[in-house]
């Protein structure tokens, strides 16, 4: 379902996925919500901070491990994998 570069990683605030475009982190988070009902805590546009990329932050409670495992079932429905 998805065929973009997703990156998944954890720093103070959060686990988070992240993206290079925000059109593709929107798609993203819709699909996070309707069918795993994983509700985003933040957006963070693409700043200096994170090198220009766009994230999703998580609350604890949602691990870089589930992240992974659900962003690989997304990607394989398309046969592509995420990084």
């Amino acid at each position: 379902m998805i065929d973009f570069n997703v990156q998944i990683g954890k720093d103070t605030f959060g686990t988070f996925v992240e993206t290079e475009n925000y059109n593709d982190l929107d798609e993203l988070e819709d699909l996070l919500i309707e069918q795993f009902s994983i509700i985003p805590k933040s957006v963070i546009d693409g700043s200096a901070n994170t090198g220009g990329l766009f994230r999703l932050y998580f609350n604890d409670s949602v691990s870089a491990e589930k992240l992974d495992q659900i962003i690989s079932s997304l990607s394989s429905s398309n046969g592509k994998t995420s990084s």
